[in-house]
């Protein structure tokens, strides 16, 4: 007789889950099934506990592994993978065309898996609920709710976990605790391109923050903390991309599909950095650190590579985390005193904790997010409006504008020399006394003040005329030969016998 369950079978490894069996399936069936590959040592038919009637699942359980793996191979199925029925189904025809062997039972193909036993069964479930979000469509990007969290494994005697100082370990458990409240409620959501950063140093400024970033960024892509596969789960997860076109992308992109950071425009990347700081006491100048910032980045890929690379890092805890560059003195002088056992950063076992940034996702209300996104297109498209306002107000300027005549320019120069005066040239500058009608010269004590006397423009000497020899000498012969030509062409007088007119008139006697 066959038992109907064998309590240890799960934890050796020995045991069958059989799915999407008949609901009038007995245990007889089930071992008639499975006695071809190996001796059954229990058969346990899964039924609901208020009707009894069957779920249409079971366990089977061999005497050796060996059984379950002819089994598994026999279905080729995979011993640490669910295959759904759906999958099952659509690969149906294409597993039959090979000739594999299928397992029926009335008519009815099952799917088997080896039994896990209810603590690995539940991780797997989360596990498969994460792969189902972050292959299918989720708006509120819940798959990156456990990205940057240190877990507490008891299992394992030296863990993460155990080098953290308690308060840095408080810290972690009150922001996921908070985490998972929020999301409880379907208006919060986590933002895959906007980080939160904790545990910093209160003399960390923006600018140091950015710096940070940038080069974490840097370096997590060159030691590729971001996969392709991080990308394409991105893509799936907000539900704008269809699986065709995603595989589409991801050919034609090849390699290039993680972002490259350019760090000549870190602006363009890295948008803003915020530190909330401690503004209570109204100074003037910028206020405290309050010990957690923010930073928006452009691309998802930048994001995590960003948190991949700072989160938990002691590299970073001496110039950015709040007590690192105490802990880690301490951990250099290696003796440690009496007094110094009773630092926070000394574990139960006498050891240095060094204090580590937490970097996670921020968790956000959907209509907050809404607002800020719109005020800040709003502010952007005012930018924009006002830069083409200005460059219109000032070629109109320029238009209206017009050009200074002649005399509009002169006065404006006397204006100016006016406004101007030169003491040095009106010292002894002449004016003509209008009373007595005599030029003097009058001293500058004499002048009114502000008054600019301009030297009287006297007559400009003639320029003297250059004179060439050659032409005056040409001068001087032409005029002796007129005078000698004026002497020989000279005749007498002739003697004209006709009288003499007079020179009285009719009517003068």
């Amino acid at each position: 007789r066959v038992a109907s369950r064998d309590e240890n079978a799960v934890a050796e490894r020995r045991a069958l889950f059989v799915r999407n069996l008949p609901f009038d399936a007995t245990r007889h069936d089930l071992f008639e099934l499975f006695r071809q590959y190996g001796y059954i040592t229990g058969i346990f038919l899964v039924r609901d506990r208020e009707t009894g009637i069957a779920k249409g699942t079971a366990f089977v359980s061999f005497r050796d592994q060996k059984s379950i793996t002819k089994a598994l191979e026999a279905a080729r199925s995979e011993n640490d993978k669910f295959v759904s029925q759906r999958e099952a189904t659509e690969n149906q025809d294409m597993e039959r065309s090979r000739g594999s062997t299928e397992l029926t039972l009335k008519g009815r193909q099952i799917f088997i898996n080896a039994a896990l036993d209810k603590n690995t069964a539940a991780t797997l479930v989360i596990e498969k609920e994460s792969d189902r979000h972050s292959s299918g469509k989720d708006r509120r990007n819940l798959y990156l709710k456990g990205e940057g969290r240190v877990d507490n494994d008891e299992e394992n005697d030296k863990t993460p976990w155990d080098d953290l100082p308690e308060q840095d370990k408080a810290k972690r458990q009150r922001a996921w605790s908070e985490k998972n409240t929020k999301l409880r409620s379907p208006i919060f959501f986590i933002n895959p391109t906007r980080l939160s950063v904790r545990n910093l140093a209160k003399q960390v400024d923006e600018q140091e923050l950015k710096q940070l970033c940038v080069d974490a960024i840097i370096r997590g892509l060159k030691k590729k903390l971001v996969s392709a596969e991080d990308i394409i789960g991105h893509w799936r997860a907000s539900g704008d991309i269809s699986t065709r076109d995603i595989m589409t992308k991801v050919e034609e992109m090849g390699d290039s599909i993680v972002p490259p950071f350019d760090s000549k425009n870190v602006k363009r990347h890295i948008p803003s950095v915020f530190i909330d700081r401690d503004f209570s006491g109204n100074k003037k100048s910028a206020g405290p650190s309050r010990g957690f910032g923010f930073i928006e980045f452009e691309h998802h890929a930048h994001a995590l590579a960003c948190l991949r690379e700072l989160n938990n890092n002691t590299h970073y805890s001496e110039d950015f985390a709040a007590g690192g560059k105490h802990a880690l003195e301490l951990r250099r002088k290696r003796k440690i005193t009496k007094k110094a056992t009773e630092n926070e950063f000394i574990g139960e076992d006498g050891h240095v904790k060094v204090p580590r940034l937490i970097v996670e996702f921020t968790v956000e209300n959907k209509a907050k997010a809404r607002l800020q996104s719109e005020h800040r297109a709003q502010q952007q498209a005012n930018k924009i409006k006002q830069k083409i306002e200005n460059k219109h107000k000032s070629l109109s300027e320029k238009k209206k504008e017009k050009k200074k005549s002649r005399g509009a320019r002169q006065r404006e120069r006397k204006r100016k020399g006016l406004d101007e005066p030169d003491e040095s040239k009106a010292e002894t500058t002449p004016i003509q006394d209008t009373r007595n009608k005599v030029d003097r010269k009058v001293e500058p004590d004499e002048l009114p003040k502000n008054t600019v006397v301009k030297k009287p423009k006297g007559a400009k000497p003639q320029k003297k005329r250059r004179v060439d020899k050659e032409e005056a000498n040409f001068d001087k012969l032409v005029a002796t030969y007129k005078t000698n030509f004026a002497e020989v062409t000279t005749t007498p007088a002739v003697e004209d016998d006709r009288p003499k007119k007079s020179d009285k008139r009719w009517f003068e006697d």
